[in-house]
């Protein structure tokens, strides 16, 4: 079963959401980051543009979809149990 990851980027959340990137990266080989912040970008993330907030990302995350789960999650978020989220 192919769980598929997608993290939102957006202004003023770029240190949260780099975070989450590095807690998800010890639990699967690869996340999705679909970023809004002109300011803040990384190579590897889909850079949509500060005009694309959360409608334009949640569209670009379903067009990018292929896996069995769709587990999506935000950059303002502060959670550390993610093993065991995702294990149950």
């Amino acid at each position: 079963m192919k769980i598929q990851t997608f993290l939102f980027n957006w202004p003023r959340q770029y240190e949260n959401t780099c975070k989450i990137e590095k807690d998800l990266l010890e639990i699967f080989d690869n996340i999705t980051i679909i970023n809004s912040d002109d300011e803040n970008k990384k190579e590897n993330w889909i850079n949509i543009g500060n005009e694309s907030y959360f409608a334009k990302q949640f569209l670009t995350a379903v067009n990018l979809f292929d896996g069995d789960i769709f587990f999506h999650v935000q950059g303002d978020i502060t959670f550390n149990k993610w093993r065991e989220l995702i294990n149950d």
